[in-house]
C-alpha cells in the first residue's frame, strides 16, 4: 500500500489537464481524476481569477508512476485522497525579508530519519513517517507511516510543541510500533534546531529525540 502524504504545492488546471508542484521539490507532476480530485478542481474553479493561474493547496495524497502520456519512461503522478485547503496564494510560502537568513521550519516537507538512537530507513516509495507545519492555519499535518494525523502546534522562537493531535485508526504490520513511538515523542518535543538540510527536535531537558529531514534532499 503506498503511503498517504501531506502535500502543500501549486495546483493548475486547463485544457482538462490537472497539475501539481509540491513546496518542497518542485517537481510538477499531473494528477489523476480521482479520489477527492473532483472537490481540488471544484475549489480551484472556484478561487481562481485568471486563467492559467496557479494556486496554493494542501492535499493529503499518494503518489505513483505512471507511463508517460507522450514519451518513453514513466512519471510520478498524485492521486489525491482528501483537500485540506485551497488558497488564493499565487506562490509557496516564502521567508519574511527580515528572516531572509534564518532557517525555515514552516510549509515545507520534513522527513522522520531518526526517532531517539534509531536511524530510521526511508522506505521505496513514498516519504514514509512526516510532517508539515501549516503557518497559515497553525496547524500540523503528516503521516506516522500507516496512519495520517493532525493537531495543532505553537511556536515562539526556537521552542515548539504539538498539541490536541489525532489520527486515523488503520491497523498496520511492522510499521504500528514505531509509528506509535513517533507520535508520542512528537508530544515531548519542547524545542527545535536546523543545521542544513537537519532538523532536530529536543525535550525539555535538551536530549535529542527526532530528527528528520527536508523531503527531496
Amino acid at each position: 500500500m503506498k503511503p498517504t502524504l501531506t502535500l502543500q504545492g501549486m495546483f493548475v488546471y486547463f485544457a482538462d489537464a490537472a497539475r501539481f508542484t509540491p513546496c518542497a521539490t518542485g517537481k510538477s507532476m499531473p494528477v489523476k481524476m480521482e479520489g477527492d480530485y473532483l472537490a481540488l478542481e471544484k475549489a480551484y474553479m472556484s478561487t481562481h481569477k485568471v486563467p492559467q493561474q496557479a494556486l496554493l493547496a494542501t492535499v493529503e495524497g499518494q503518489i505513483s508512476k505512471q507511463p508517460r502520456m507522450e514519451g518513453e519512461g514513466s512519471e510520478q503522478v498524485l492521486r489525491v485522497l482528501k483537500l485540506v485547503e485551497m488558497s488564493t496564494a499565487s506562490a509557496c510560502p516564502a521567508q519574511d525579508e527580515d528572516k531572509a537568513d534564518a532557517p525555515r521550519l514552516e510549509d515545507r516537507t520534513w522527513v522522520l530519519v531518526q526517532l531517539g538512537e534509531q536511524h530510521i530507513t526511508p522506505p521505496k516509495q513514498g516519504l514514509g513517517a512526516h510532517l508539515v507545519l501549516m503557518s497559515k492555519e497553525q496547524r500540523v499535518a503528516g503521516s506516522g507511516g500507516c496512519n495520517r494525523f493532525m493537531g495543532g502546534y505553537t511556536l515562539e522562537g526556537n521552542k515548539l510543541s504539538f498539541s490536541k493531535m489525532a489520527s486515523t485508526m488503520m491497523m498496520c504490520d511492522e510499521r504500528m510500533e514505531q509509528e506509535q513511538l513517533f507520535m508520542q515523542t512528537l508530544a515531548e518535543a519542547a524545542t527545535w534546531e536546523i543545521e542544513g538540510n537537519t532538523l532536530t527536535l529536543r525535550n525539555k531537558a535538551g536530549k535529542n529525540i527526532i530528527v528528520l529531514g527536508i523531503a527531496g534532499h
